[in-house]
């Protein structure tokens, strides 16, 4: 079920809500068949009952009846669905259709499993007492085995309780979620003040689940029940002394404490979180809930806690390129070094007769020609291809100008014709046709604004076959837009020309450095031996992860490119960067993994050749590229084969990834108090956190800021921390946004940029012209630039009222505009701030002055406070913190 709603219309739906909370999945019957028949005409069956939710079976204890006839029993079983859906009391109405017919309901076993004897065409009515569902099947003659299936209205969906009650604070108010990606949990949280409960009222709260995005609702979560002793006692008794079993809401009752039963001299509060799957992981979801107390005649109160769509992910900064894992670079993975190809290219201004495919014969197209010719035939055989692009001005039809392009193609490559070798290949590459919009763009980058205008609107109030005779008029006509035309239609020639060297480890490395942004832009290319040569050769780390994105690019451009010697070290690295960039791709590396095999398995090819699946840096780099693409099973997955397999050989990288998983799947429950599975201690813990606090700079400050609330510390203890990142990393900013949040209006006012100028009285002036022309010369040049910048700063707009998060946030953005989309889901940035000051685009120069603003003032105070030093390490370390 899908249906629309707001939190306004489910308070209202509430008491029908609560009532009618009879949802279920799916019952499954199956029978297998017994040879044994003790009564002449009777069929003995073993029936098997399972529940099905979504993908989930479970069994459990039901009812069943036989009736001797199935249209009796499908009365009954139609009778007894009406019941369950009556919103006043279904439970009464449930025992009057039993009275009624007289049914003799027998239990299954605590698995789902029963057994009847009947004749053929009896009924057997199946009911499920938890979710109010009821079905009959007829017996048949002969068959034994039976396949039932019973799908409900609706289904509640899977819920998990992370947490046991806690007898804690009240926070009755939308609370974020913590986004595990495949998974949310919820945060529910419900008060009673004192007096509010009796001992004979249940309180029921329903969580819902709610797509943010179209404020759908998707799910009705299980419930939570609470009730006072005398309700308890009652409701079993009505219940035939079996609550358990009779009570449609006795699913989500738990056994009773002083904490969670209802009592009229004690406040009650209770504290939990509920794990809700996500339909589609790529959707947001919150998680609100209504809560209703009642007594035995009628609801008291009907209260609402809106949810969140704002949500925790304080592991989304981490670096998790502590843990990735290099293949040291082995003659495995080297092959030749060959020579490559070269891509030349010339573009040349052949003239032809206008609306023709003929060259006009003269001295400029003949002197062209031969500069061409020349040069083609100066790389002898080892010129491999020609090709050849025409290109067309806008004049006419672009199906005309098209077939003229190719026209004029053609006549250039047969020009070339007993000119150049014959064994060249010629190809014809498709033609560049020109519009009017691009003659309007070539006149804009000359930088006459007004001719670019006149042109401009011709073009955008004219039909394009019109332009032409309209622009023919034009004074400037011959001088600025024929030169434009005639570049338009000239032709392009590139050819590849093989090279003659193969060159060794030093040669590819300078020709790499020489000619880098060639081979970037793929007009150059190196071999795979060539590769291996500088992966063996370059150390610096920026330029070895260009060297892999166009290694990467270069393999798998080639057919059959992971049977290549080299591809398994490249993909790995390709595979580590796009990690640490926080874009995986589980597909770069799953060719070289079978999950099949063990890990560092060797696998023939050939008769001759060998290669190695699973290599455990691959599953290691894998498991962690799952894991970022939330997909965690896949991530655990890996990480348990690489831990159990004995042929893992590096055991210290696995050790670092297992810290590194530990850490983020169990720190927060650590952190609450909560129980952690029996295999990891708290050693366990401890281990795993001092590894990733002090695997690098940045990942302490990303934990002690996403988690300072939690780890119960104050700005002024975790900025120092943050203000160790580098500046150019946008991160840093989006963290000192989250510190500062929470202070957003009773932040320190920070004066504007005076450079530490201060303006002299007109005795001090005299004075000091007086006694030090030189300095009053200089103070003289600094008024001139402090009056300017005051001037300048008169006209700018008024920041006081941007908080400093706005500003933080806002220089993040502009140094990565990708980090804007985890702003707006922030569970940092609570409900309440972003109401007082929301993030507005019309205001994002006011966030950018004041942002530079608050760094310039903060950076002379640090200047001016920072003791002179000849350590650059001390110089290089900014430790400032805005108090």
């Amino acid at each position: 079920m899908t249906a629309k709603r707001s939190i306004l219309s489910l308070k209202s739906a509430a008491i029908a809500l609560f009532v009618a909370l009879l949802t279920a999945g799916t019952l499954i019957t199956y029978a297998q068949s017994q040879d044994n028949n003790p009564i002449s005409g009777f069929q003995e069956c073993n029936v098997q009952v399972s529940i099905k939710t979504g993908t989930t079976d479970k069994r459990r204890t039901i009812k069943f009846a036989t009736f001797n006839s199935m249209t009796l029993a499908q009365n009954v079983a139609n009778e007894l669905k009406v019941a369950c859906a009556d919103k006043n009391d279904p439970d009464g109405e449930v025992e009057k259709v039993t009275k009624r017919h007289k049914i003799l309901w027998e239990k299954s076993a605590s698995n789902g499993m029963f057994s009847v004897h009947a004749l053929s065409g009896f009924g057997v009515v199946i009911f499920d007492v938890v979710s109010g569902q009821a079905k009959a099947f007829e017996i048949k003659q002969g068959k034994t085995d039976y396949f039932e299936q019973m799908v409900a209205a609706h289904q509640i969906a899977e819920v998990i309780v992370e947490k046991n009650y806690v007898f804690r604070g009240v926070k009755n108010e939308p609370m974020p979620t913590r986004d595990h990606g495949p998974y949310i949990v919820a945060p529910i949280e419900v008060e009673l003040p004192k007096g509010w409960a009796n001992s004979d009222m249940r309180l029921i709260v329903q969580p819902i689940a709610v797509e943010c995005q179209t404020e759908d609702t998707v799910n009705y979560l299980q419930p939570f029940v609470f009730e006072g002793d005398m309700f308890h006692k009652l409701q079993d008794k009505r219940m035939a002394y079996d609550y358990m079993a009779n009570d449609s809401l006795a699913r989500g009752y738990n056994n009773p404490t002083p904490w969670t039963t209802l009592h009229k001299d004690s406040s009650f509060v209770f504290k939990t979180n509920v794990k809700y799957v996500k339909p589609d992981r790529r959707k947001k979801y919150k998680v609100p809930y209504i809560y209703t107390l009642e007594d035995y005649n009628h609801v008291a109160n009907v209260y609402e806690n809106p949810g969140s769509c704002l949500t925790y992910d304080p592991f989304k900064f981490l670096d998790f390129s502590v843990a990735s894992a290099e293949i040291p670079l082995t003659p495995e993975f080297k092959e030749d070094a060959k020579a490559m190809y070269d891509e030349h290219q010339q573009v040349l201004d052949l003239r032809f007769l206008q609306g023709k495919d003929i060259l006009i014969d003269d001295s400029l197209n003949e002197s062209q020609r031969e500069t061409l010719v020349k040069d083609l035939n100066s790389y002898g055989d080892k010129l491999v291809q020609i090709e050849v692009q025409g290109g067309s001005s806008p004049e006419g039809s672009i199906e005309r100008n098209t077939i003229l392009a190719n026209q004029r193609a053609d006549r250039a490559i047969d020009m070339l014709r007993g000119r150049v070798s014959g064994a060249v290949r010629r190809v014809r590459l498709a033609p560049k046709i020109y519009t009017w919009d691009d003659v309007v763009a070539a006149l804009e980058k000359m930088g006459n604004s007004e001719i670019t205008e006149t042109v401009s609107n011709t073009v955008k109030n004219n039909k394009p076959n019109e332009v032409y005779g309209i622009l023919k008029n034009l004074p400037f006509f011959e001088q600025y837009i024929v030169p434009v035309l005639q570049r338009q239609r000239m032709m392009t020639f590139k050819y590849l020309v093989q090279r003659v060297h193969v060159m060794d480890a030093d040669e590819a490395k300078a020709e790499y450095f020489r000619n880098k942004q060639l081979y970037m832009r793929g007009e150059k290319h190196f071999s795979n031996g060539d590769f291996y040569n500088l992966f063996a050769t370059i150390t610096d780390s920026a330029e070895v992860d260009d060297i892999t994105r166009l290694a990467y690019k270069h393999l798998t451009s080639q057919p059959a490119w992971r049977q290549l010697p080299i591809a398994p070290y490249v993909a790995n690295r390709m595979a580590i960067i796009n990690n640490r960039r926080g874009t995986p791709d589980p597909e770069i590396l799953r060719a070289f993994i079978d999950t099949t095999k063990y890990i560092n398995y060797v696998k023939a090819i050939s008769d001759f050749d060998k290669s190695i699946v699973n290599r455990e840096q691959i599953v290691t780099n894998q498991a962690i590229a799952f894991f970022l693409d939330q997909q965690q099973d896949s991530a655990w997955f890996y990480k348990g084969r690489l831990m159990g397999d004995v042929r893992t050989k590096n055991k210290a990288d696995v050790d670092k990834l297992n810290k590194l998983f530990t850490f983020i799947f169990y720190y927060e429950t650590y952190l609450s108090g909560g129980a952690l599975p029996e295999s990891v201690t708290q050693e366990t813990m401890q281990r795993a956190e001092s590894y990733v606090r002090n695997s690098n700079v940045d990942n302490s400050a990303v934990i002690n800021t996403e988690l300072h609330k939690k780890l119960k510390k104050k700005r002024a203890d975790v900025e120092p921390l943050v203000d160790n990142m580098a500046d150019d990393n946008p991160r840093k900013w989006y963290l000192k946004g989250i510190l500062w949040c929470d202070e957003a209006g009773k932040e320190p006012a920070v004066p504007n940029a005076t450079n530490g100028f201060r303006e002299l009285t007109s005795a001090e002036e005299m004075d000091l012209s007086r006694t030090d022309p030189e300095k009053y010369q200089q103070y003289l040049d600094e008024l001139d630039k402090y009056l300017a910048e005051k001037s300048k700063r008169a006209k700018e707009p008024n920041v006081d009222n941007v908080p400093y998060f706005l500003a933080f946030f806002q220089h993040c953005f502009d140094l990565d505009p990708k980090l804007k989309k985890y702003y707006f889901n922030e569970g940092n940035v609570g409900e309440k701030v972003r109401k007082k000051y929301p993030y507005r685009k019309k205001d994002i120069e006011r966030y950018r002055l004041k942002f530079n603003i608050i760094k310039a003032y903060y950076d002379r105070e640090k200047a001016q406070t920072k003791p002179a030093t000849n350590n650059d390490s001390e110089q290089n370390t900014d430790k400032t913190t805005i108090e």
